[in-house]
């Protein structure tokens, strides 16, 4: 599951500084309505970060909508996800929000299981377990508490109601992969290694490099007596996850880049922001993330030529990015560019229509 890097509710202080594309939404206070503050356009803000992945940006969002709002349930289960997603992950914070959308509306189904993925990443298992069985009682068939049912077995030993449960969430969702190698890793320690090996090689069927199912699948191999097809199995696991150490190495100096970038902003340092955000491109040139962040530095130093030719190299690297699109949409209105505002606004709402709301369990 999710790794947990950090003091687990470091999160909460950290939130309240926003990344720096929080501003590109507008800051938390920003949003107004005749001269106060509205917690639905907050929450609106919050969700274009949110599924843009700035999930710490998205929960100071959400974390001031709900303070307008305090029965606000999307606000609060949003905020427990982000904090969920967040960095640091912040499990206290994310179980309090989760509770409290149990109190404005008991027995959501969807807030539940979260609540029961945080005890588990927590490693409450027995407090997740009673969640869970809460969410069966409801919905038997409920295929996020039947997974995380059978995880919690696997984790505690139990390995064949583990198999009972992960088979029970297949049937609901034959396609959930995380089902699918959660029930070859308890088949594996039941030593049922032909049926483990079919489950891992369903995986790499849908993911070739899924780690864990390579790893589990060459492990298999090795106990079956197939000590040539293991072989290869491993050495491609061991390239796929060298590759990832590679890319998490490098997600850590881009994130080393942009934290000074929201330091310097939030000091009033636009010039060192803008010379942060200059050595992130020197590494990564075609890093969205700091090219739109140079792009928002280039808007608030009034230069939209500059910032329209940033967002525009965007959106040639990744046409998806919500921030470059959004921001488009009022530079091109501001000069002019009436049919290039309103082309930019069609995309911008088709690809919000498109995103995921909810987080799939």
């Amino acid at each position: 599951m999710r790794a947990r890097p950090g003091q687990a509710g470091a999160f909460l202080s950290s939130a309240l500084c926003l990344l720096l594309m929080t501003a590109a939404y507008g800051a938390p206070g920003a949003a107004e309505k005749d001269g106060a503050k509205d917690g639905d356009s907050l929450f609106a803000r919050g969700m274009d970060l949110y599924r843009g992945g700035d999930f710490n940006g998205a929960a100071a969002l959400f974390m001031e909508a709900a303070s307008i709002k305090p029965d606000f349930l999307d606000a609060r289960y949003f905020l427990g996800e982000s904090l969920l997603k967040g960095f640091p992950t912040d499990l206290p914070g994310a179980e309090a929000q989760f509770l409290e959308v149990q109190k404005i509306r008991p027995g959501y189904l969807d807030g539940m299981i979260s609540l029961a993925q945080t005890y588990y990443e927590w490693g409450r298992y027995g407090k997740a377990g009673d969640v869970l069985n809460k969410v069966l009682a409801i919905s038997p068939d409920h295929r996020g508490a039947l997974y995380y049912s059978g995880v919690i077995a696997a984790r505690q030993g139990d390995n064949e109601k583990a198999v009972s449960y992960l088979r029970a969430a297949l049937k609901t969702d034959s396609d959930h992969l995380p089902s699918r190698i959660e029930l070859g890793l308890a088949l594996s320690h039941l030593s049922r290694e032909e049926e483990a090996l079919a489950a891992f090689d369903e995986v790499l069927k849908a993911e070739p490099e899924n780690e864990r199912a390579l790893f589990g699948a060459g492990n298999s191999l090795n106990r079956l007596g197939r000590a040539e097809e293991a072989k290869g199995v491993l050495i491609h696991f061991r390239d796929v996850a060298t590759a990832r150490e590679k890319g998490e190495m490098k997600e850590a100096r881009i994130q080393l880049w942009l934290q000074q970038t929201r330091r310097s902003y939030e000091e009033g340092r636009l010039a060192d922001a803008r010379q942060s955000i200059s050595r992130l491109l020197e590494e990564y040139p075609a890093e969205p993330r700091g090219l739109a962040s140079l792009g928002w530095l280039q808007e608030k130093a009034g230069d939209d030529a500059a910032a329209i030719a940033t967002y525009e190299k965007v959106l040639g690297i990744q046409p998806e990015n919500l921030t470059a699109n959004h921001q488009l949409i009022a530079l091109y209105s501001r000069n002019g560019q009436r049919d290039r505002a309103a082309a930019a606004k069609e995309r911008y709402e088709e690809l919000v229509r498109k995103a995921s709301v909810a987080p799939k369990k």
